[in-house]
């Protein structure tokens, strides 16, 4: 019986890795990799018991949690103890957020309340860009993003484009939403940004969208309005 007993407590201690429940797990060195290996999408959060951003973070991480419950497991790791998680992910401020994909991860660049992790989490667990079937499509989604604070981002055009388009996303998913219409209509063809309240910023010509690398500066620079609103979201950009 006590043979057996190392390998019972290692399926008791992978168990509670492994996110069948909303409540938001707790990770250690010994647990992380198999929480991985074991839950294609993971939000962790690397926190400090003693740091006030810390402290407010958690209710609304626990909130996030029940929202993505059965889609996304919530983990989090206390900082101050798995040193060597810490300094392997180069933690050097809390709380510092991580999202894994299927064994990826990428830092969450979203804000700390429960609706903003939730939306920012979808947003990034599904495929780089949206294909949306009309422009009636389109245009509802677009409402959805007033109040929000985020940029979309819209191309219209050829499936050559749309190919463009998502290795962009791909690449700058952190950025905001891609949405993409097709449109066989040449003098429709365009890539814009909606950011700000109302604000839309275009680029257009043959050349220009064929450029992958032209796209993605285009991105990078226009997405925030110059003079928008500072928030959670955007604050680290400007």
């Amino acid at each position: 019986m006590m043979a057996g007993l190392p390998s019972l407590i290692h399926i008791i201690v992978l168990a509670s890795a492994i996110g069948t429940a909303a409540e938001v797990l707790t990770l250690d060195t010994q647990t992380m990799g198999e929480a991985i290996f074991a839950n294609p999408l993971m939000l962790v959060n690397f926190y400090a018991p003693w740091c006030g951003h810390s402290k407010q973070l958690e209710p609304e991480f626990e909130k996030a949690a029940e929202h993505l419950r059965g889609r996304v497991t919530l983990a989090k790791v206390d900082a101050t103890m798995e040193v060597e998680l810490t300094q392997q992910y180069r933690v050097d401020g809390y709380p510092a957020v991580f999202f894994f994909k299927n064994g990826e991860y990428e830092e969450y660049t979203g804000a700390r309340q429960n609706a903003s992790i939730v939306r920012w989490v979808e947003e990034h667990s599904g495929p780089a860009i949206t294909v949306l079937a009309s422009e009636e499509e389109l245009q509802k989604t677009l409402v959805q993003r007033v109040g929000t604070g985020s940029s979309y981002f819209v191309a219209r055009g050829t499936k050559a484009l749309q190919e463009l388009f998502r290795q962009v996303a791909e690449m700058n998913r952190a950025l905001g939403l891609f949405l993409f219409v097709e449109n066989l209509a040449a003098d429709s063809h365009v890539v814009q940004v909606h950011r700000g309240i109302d604000e839309v910023v275009e680029l257009r010509g043959e050349a220009e969208l064929a450029d992958q690398a032209r796209v993605t500066q285009f991105l990078q620079k226009e997405f925030l309005p110059p003079f928008g609103e500072i928030t959670e979201d955007n604050y680290a950009a400007y």
